[in-house]
């Protein structure tokens, strides 16, 4: 039962610093290791490119780096790391910059390759048993150090081929290649010889007698690469300081006692937010998260993706978290508006809409991991502006409920606002004029209303904390009980403007007002019997985007019936927060076991089949890992009420 109000539950958690599933003052987080063998080839992101323009698979990155590398398909067909693929012109420069094999040209007998949290490393045995290890990490976010050490010395030969590179030159900085408007440049050691350039390649032979460093730029500000240099110097320390540093991310989320492979999918959901962070680019004042790395329409940032990952972020890297809430709202208009999303190249961002509102719950979690007053300070005019701006602007007839609409009139636009790009309940939705030459959708979401009572909650918490004015707007929670639910079919539904029919289509929107914590208990016990149906949403991985009973259910249909795991989340910790915790625990269970690949070295995909837990759509999903961190958190808790 909730005894207290929203509002005072949250001020408390937001003064006390406590959250459902986090770390008691007392309790001290495990010592984790990110060499750990549970950690073992975290991900699979093998690929040798053939051409310039071949699709990424997915790669390795860390540092906010606009560039990423593989390992070869084929364990002895190159020995070393392909690549790198760059995100900025979303080719590959080399099929591999940095080959080894012996002097003699005798390729490596056998080889092992590993991919742990932060480091991509490759074994090979030579000749007459002699072992020579590459080892690459991310000094920043140009700079990709290659170490590579031997059991004895031993005289190798480093070879490289090109792909989209248009040019390769030698000068006194090292070997330049340059490509798509881009430069990139491979420092070698003191140790290596005489460089020898051939079309599409060069080769340069290195007598390795200890352990020596190269260093791959990637550069975009002209950086002085007699510093580079220094860091190849410094190496030992750069390698040591990347461990202690993923170490630290495990060791800030990892927690004791949690079933087999659940630690291996909190890890690989931080290698796959860290893989795609992005550092500032061109039009892009501040460091971001990419819902995928491997889709290039997805480098960009999108609002919706941007909260969800900073709340996860703030789990193991409070400062990125941070910089994830700036790069949205620093897009936002002088009417309140955030953007849907931003590019590199602000002429491809898009005004056509925004996102759900999810901004101060990400506020929030930064608030609490950081204790930065300063930052809620400069922020919360901000939030106050863009929760206005929804009723301001998507709220047709002034009752203080909102709808989803687009700024152009359309209804494509609309829908990419709800976030559900092709959800059923829209499909019979026509648009109505509002102010500013604006639309809204001729419905009332329920998840979108939902989202505004928390963050208005949240907003007021904020006020408190600041000794700030907040004027609350929209409706109350008896009212959006009254209005959004349907006691006949113990459903929660979208209605149609102004108090018209319930869009009687039983979809993953109605999951909002269980984790949101507005339904009454008495709404919560008429709609658990349908969460557990086998038919309906308790499938083999857990609560679809559409009931699987219903007509316009499809597996594959994007939110016609797909998993995605932020929705999975919501009904999960929904029925945490309602006092199931069991069967929240039971159900977390059965999404990390059933979700394709997920516990070995699969990729965490943008969606998921239901019926097979199939990896749909884009891989190396953002979002998808951060409700994971959050699912992995919330196990075996109970919330603090």
């Amino acid at each position: 039962m909730r005894s207290k109000s929203l509002s005072l539950v949250l001020l408390g958690a937001l003064l006390l610093g406590s959250c459902v599933g986090e770390k008691s003052s007392t309790e001290e987080a495990p010592a984790v290791s990110r060499n750990d063998k549970q950690f073992s080839r975290i991900l699979e992101v093998d690929q040798t490119p053939i051409e310039a323009g071949e699709p990424l698979r997915g790669f390795f990155s860390d540092q906010g780096s606009w560039m990423g590398f593989t390992h070869p398909d084929e364990a002895q067909e190159l020995f070393g790391f392909c690549g790198p693929f760059s995100l900025r012109s979303y080719e590959w420069m080399a099929k591999s910059l940095t080959n080894i094999t012996l002097a003699s040209g005798e390729a490596a007998a056998e080889v092992k390759r590993e991919y742990f949290p932060g480091i991509l490393q490759v074994k090979g045995v030579f000749g007459d048993d002699v072992e020579v290890t590459q080892e690459l990490i991310f000094a920043d976010s140009e700079v990709a150090l290659l170490r590579v050490s031997s059991s004895r010395p031993v005289d190798l030969l480093l070879q490289g081929s090109t792909l989209a590179a248009e040019d390769i030159s030698l000068s006194t900085s090292g070997l330049q290649l340059s490509a798509s408007n881009e430069r990139l440049y491979l420092l070698l050691p003191e140790e290596a010889g005489a460089v020898e350039l051939y079309e599409g390649g060069y080769q340069v032979p290195i007598t390795l007698e200890e352990p020596t460093t190269l260093a791959i730029v990637q550069d975009r500000t002209h950086r002085d690469l007699e510093l580079v240099r220094a860091m190849m110097d410094d190496s030992d320390k750069l390698f040591a300081d990347n461990e202690v540093r993923w170490d630290g991310y495990l060791s800030a989320v990892l927690r004791e006692g949690m079933p087999e492979g659940f630690d291996r999918i909190a890890a690989k959901s931080i290698v796959t937010l860290i893989s795609n962070w992005v550092a500032p680019e061109g039009d892009l004042p501040y460091d971001g998260i990419i819902p995928s790395h491997a889709k290039g329409y997805f480098v960009g940032l999108w609002a919706w993706d941007t909260w969800k990952e900073a709340v996860a972020t703030a789990m193991f890297a409070p400062d990125l978290a941070k910089e994830l809430i700036y790069s949205m709202l620093v897009f936002q208009d002088e009417l309140g508006m955030v953007a849907d999303c931003v590019y590199a190249d602000a002429s491809e961002n898009n005004w056509r809409n925004t996102k759900a509102p999810l901004t101060a719950w990400a506020v929030e979690a930064v608030y609490k991991a950081t204790g930065d007053k300063e930052f809620l300070a400069d922020v919360f005019p901000r939030l106050v502006k863009y929760h206005n701006w929804w009723y301001d602007y998507r709220d047709v007839d002034g009752n203080g409920i909102c709808e989803f609409g687009s700024t152009d009139g359309t209804r494509i636009a609309a829908a990419w606002e709800s976030g559900m790009d092709n959800a059923v309940r829209f499909d019979h939705a026509t648009m109505l004029p509002t102010k500013g030459g604006q639309a809204s959708l001729d419905q009332e979401s329920v998840d979108l209303n939902a989202f505004l009572i928390l963050e208005r909650e949240l907003l007021a918490a904020f006020a408190k904390i600041l000794d700030e004015p907040f004027k609350e707007r929209g409706i109350t929670v008896a009212e959006f009980r009254e209005y959004f639910f349907d006691p006949a079919d113990g459903f929660y539904y979208d209605r149609k403007v102004g108090g018209g029919d319930f869009i009687r289509v039983q979809g993953c929107e109605a999951y909002a007002p269980l984790w949101t914590e507005l339904a009454s208990d008495d709404q919560f016990g008429l709609m658990l019997p349908l969460l557990n149906d086998e038919q309906k949403f308790a499938t083999h991985v857990p609560f679809p985007t559409l009931a699987a009973d219903h007509p316009g259910y499809a597996y594959n249909g994007y939110w016609r019936g797909p998993i995605w795991v932020d929705q999975s989340y919501f009904a999960i910790s929904g029925l945490r927060r309602y006092g199931e915790a069991k069967l929240a625990d039971d159900y977390t269970e059965q999404l990390f076991e059933h979700l394709q690949g997920a516990k070995e070295m699969g990729p965490l995909c943008e969606n998921y089949d239901p019926l097979t837990g199939e990896q749909l759509q884009a891989r190396h999903f953002s979002w998808t890992a951060a409700h994971l961190l959050f699912m992995y958190k919330e196990y075996q808790t109970t919330p603090d009420m």
